[in-house]
């Protein structure tokens, strides 16, 4: 069901949550940012960091769940938005950190190169040389995709993703010509976050603002190096004033789901010559057709469209 149209003033427009990112080399004491600063923390564990920042009287105790399971992460926000998942304290989850999401993307990478892989063995071909296509790296897109959407419409304050560098490249260049670092995430993910730092190895903090939004540029200067600290208490103060209350925003899957079955209604015509075409595709001939309608008591009414399609589709399985 599309969700009501609501229309609001910018003058009652009140923010939910933060939606940052913080990448750098191994060892730039990211994971250990978030757990040694953010409030009531649940770390979702892809790769075994927090292992190391347990018993450190530096770090508050934390919840913690260890997965590189997408379907799992989608259930475990869930219940966290439900306040199922508690601090020990008995109160809600303030922070969710994703640690990290290199990994997560490294593990859809994998579901793109399997899908073509078993394609290839489908049709007997090559599976050494299979080719990911777009649809492809669509489906491997779109869990990380239903992520990021369950957590910005959440009344989660702050969500954190720790992500590792790679190399970037001056796509403009005939040569491959390397001109920074990049978070290892999937791509475009930059553009929904409100901030994203770059940490460096430094025997203290060293983070560079590489982008901000809004308010926040007050408190995070864009191309900016902190180094000792980062201005986390002024964040928070500026946060708090953030609504706890769930988001009504539309998923994009849904959204797109939507408006295809919309384009898909319309485009196709029912007409007795389409119903024929769609018998085929179940082996059912037109003659099938007419007793399957005949034994149901029912008469070709585009009307029933849905209702006559779908008892070809019962018949096709019984015969």
């Amino acid at each position: 069901m599309k969700p009501k149209l609501i229309i609001e003033d910018s003058e009652d427009v009140v923010q939910r949550n933060l939606k940052i990112i913080f990448y750098g080399d191994t060892s730039t004491r990211k994971t250990e940012t978030v757990l040694r600063y953010f409030p009531r923390v649940l770390l979702i564990d892809t790769e075994g960091n927090s292992d190391m920042c347990i018993g450190m009287s530096e770090i508050p105790p934390f919840k913690r769940v260890k997965t590189k399971d997408l379907d799992e992460i989608v259930d475990i926000i869930e219940q966290v938005m439900a306040g199922k998942i508690k601090c020990k304290d008995g109160k809600l989850v303030e922070t969710i950190c994703i640690d990290s999401a290199s990994i997560l993307w490294g593990v859809q990478q994998e579901v793109a190169s399997s899908l073509a892989e078993k394609r290839a063995e489908k049709y007997n071909q090559d599976v050494s040389s299979a080719t990911s296509t777009p649809l492809d790296w669509t489906r491997a897109k779109r869990p990380m995709k239903k992520i990021y959407n369950r957590l910005s419409v959440s009344p989660i304050r702050y969500f954190v993703l720790t992500a590792r560098e790679t190399d970037k490249y001056d796509e403009n260049s005939k040569d491959p010509k390397k001109i920074g670092v990049k978070p290892d995430v999937m791509k475009g993910l930059n553009y929904d976050v409100n901030l994203m730092l770059h940490f460096e190895n430094s025997p203290d903090w060293k983070a560079t603002v590489e982008k901000v939004q809004g308010k926040l540029k007050d408190i995070f200067p864009l191309g900016h190096t902190f180094k000792g600290s980062l201005p986390l208490e002024n964040m928070f103060e500026f946060a708090s004033k953030f609504s706890a209350t769930k988001g009504n925003d539309e998923e994009d899957q849904k959204v797109g789901e939507r408006i295809a079955s919309k384009i898909e209604e319309n485009s196709n015509p029912k007409t007795k010559e389409e119903l024929i075409k769609f018998g085929a595709t179940y082996g059912i001939s037109p003659e099938g057709i007419g007793n399957i309608l005949r034994s149901n008591k029912v008469t070709f009414d585009p009307s029933k469209w849905d209702e006559i399609t779908n008892m070809i589709k019962d018949a096709s399985t019984i015969n």
